[in-house]
């Protein structure tokens, strides 16, 4: 086979992978579709109901990613990437992300609130512990194995700056455009979260930490959704 073509192909199957991955995304949160549009006497509109069951769904595509990466890394680690302990460096480069993350969201919110978090706001009137669990917990491990995990080991895979710069740019757009599906200054919010999580990921070659940092990230907004 032609290299061109062998380029073609594996960029074709990249493409094809990483569209699944965001399928998964999407398919973890059917539970809260049906329960919108379920009557207000339906099971689903119960709290605990929907937690049980969108927290199943969760863990259920959380252990499918979790296989399907380190089924990757192992055939194929060109990043080098393994546990990393921490250390005082590390520690100071995720706070200096997490002040950014917070300066940016500083800076947007004269403009008002996105529509995605709006829609948050709505419904987590009536299921508060489903959308609080949701956002600090179950999307942080199945966004950052997409977005950070997968994407990064089928695109910009080489351990060069280029490539660094480009997986970070292009990670934390994908991950903005999930989230505001539009032009328009929201998705500089999504958008540079996406890319700090995405550099603390390539910066500290340990997934663990853009899950921990985006937990962080999510965190204050959960608590607020419980105290609403």
């Amino acid at each position: 086979m032609p290299d061109w073509l062998t380029w073609l192909y594996d960029r074709a199957k990249a493409l094809i992978i990483f569209a699944a991955a965001i399928m998964l995304v999407e398919a973890y949160q059917w539970p809260l579709l049906f329960a919108a549009s379920a009557s207000k006497q339906s099971l689903w509109r119960r709290d605990w109901f929907l937690l049980l069951t969108l927290g199943l769904t969760a863990i259920a595509v959380i252990l499918l990613l979790r296989f399907v990466y380190r089924r990757q890394l192992k055939q194929h680690n060109p990043l080098n990437i393994h546990r990393q302990p921490m250390t005082s460096t590390r520690f100071f480069f995720m706070f200096f992300m997490y002040i950014l993350v917070l300066a940016v969201n500083v800076l947007v919110s004269r403009f008002g609130t996105p529509g995605n978090q709006q829609s948050l706001n709505q419904i987590s009137s009536i299921w508060p512990y489903t959308l609080a669990i949701m956002a600090a917990v179950f999307a942080p491990f199945i966004e950052e194995f997409v977005f950070r995990g997968l994407f990064m080991n089928l695109f910009w895979n080489k351990d060069n700056s280029l490539n660094n710069v480009l997986a970070v740019v292009t990670s934390g757009l994908a991950f903005g455009w999930l989230h505001e599906p539009r032009i328009s200054v929201f998705l500089l919010v999504y958008a540079s979260m996406g890319m700090a999580l995405a550099a603390a990921y390539r910066y500290n070659r340990d997934l663990r930490y853009s899950i921990g940092l985006h937990m962080t990230i999510n965190l204050i907004p959960a608590i607020a959704m419980l105290l609403r």
